[in-house]
């Protein structure tokens, strides 16, 4: 960052960290614990309101969050992973909802739903059509459903990823 013309400070920002809360939660005493341990941890955080749209049995629904946002470097996340944990369980006690969200994957879902194969591709990074490749060619990716609705657990999903890292592919 520049101040007029004198370098005020460089950081590396190495992670991108979210907690999802419900709408208004920046004005209760958990909303506000949140808030001032990422201040704490990570020397700043922003609120802001997003609406979340998801699908649920075939139904759409929408709901507008609280997002307290940060960013961190390698050695905060991984000095401070286990305690924003515990505060985003707390947080979820008293709120009812809470989420963690470290580089786009979230922790602490009410529900570990399956993702679809569009969300597997997303997640992945790939077309439909190498999910669905991998799925039944390859046999490389095992879905928890057969048949015409396939659904992709995140831990198969990074499996999947690691074995392909491992023999040096791309996703």
């Amino acid at each position: 960052m520049q101040k007029g013309s004198e370098l005020i400070g460089v950081f590396p920002i190495d992670h991108n960290i979210r907690v999802l809360l419900p709408n208004g939660a920046e004005d209760t005493d958990a909303g506000a614990l949140v808030k001032a341990r990422l201040q704490e941890w990570f020397r700043g955080v922003v609120t802001y309101h997003a609406t979340a749209t998801w699908q649920e049995d075939g139904q759409e629904s929408e709901e507008t969050l609280t997002v307290m946002e940060t960013h961190a470097t390698d050695a905060q996340l991984t000095e401070h992973r286990e305690d924003m944990q515990t505060l985003v369980a707390t947080t979820e006690e008293q709120l009812g909802f809470a989420l963690l969200d470290v580089n786009n994957r979230l922790y602490g879902a009410p529900s570990s739903r399956p993702l679809t194969t569009e969300e597997a591709a997303a997640y992945l990074g790939v077309t439909v059509a190498t999910v669905k490749y991998h799925v039944y060619s390859s046999g490389k990716l095992r879905p928890v459903k057969a048949g015409h609705d396939l659904a992709f657990t995140h831990e198969e999903l990074d499996r999947y990823k690691a074995s392909r890292r491992a023999r040096g592919g791309r996703k």
